[in-house]
């Protein structure tokens, strides 16, 4: 199953505000997520920023959050934020 990385501060920012990590845990198992957490360092992230200069994140929280293979519009930040947004009723989903 693939693995989306994102930053802890920009998640929240994404759902609209700061959850306790033993909530997300158990909400990201409700769903159907798979959690991990750590630093930038220690998940192997880093960042390059529009001009090709690195940015340092090894001290930032960062979430792998490991989704179902068959669902696209998980494999990013935003979609996983609307995700949680519709299951805690800040948001609904658009229809198509």
């Amino acid at each position: 199953m693939p693995n989306v990385n994102v930053l802890k501060k920009e998640l929240f920012e994404a759902i609209g505000h700061e959850i306790p990590l033993e909530e997300f845990e158990n909400l990201c198992f409700q769903i159907g997520f798979e959690l991990e957490h750590g630093t930038g360092e220690e998940m192997q992230m880093n960042r390059v920023d529009g001009d090709g200069n690195t940015i340092d994140i090894s001290k930032e929280t960062v979430y792998k959050i490991e989704v179902a293979a068959n669902r696209y519009d998980l494999l990013c930040l935003e979609g996983i934020a609307a995700a949680f947004r519709n299951y805690l009723d800040i948001d609904r989903l658009p229809r198509y």
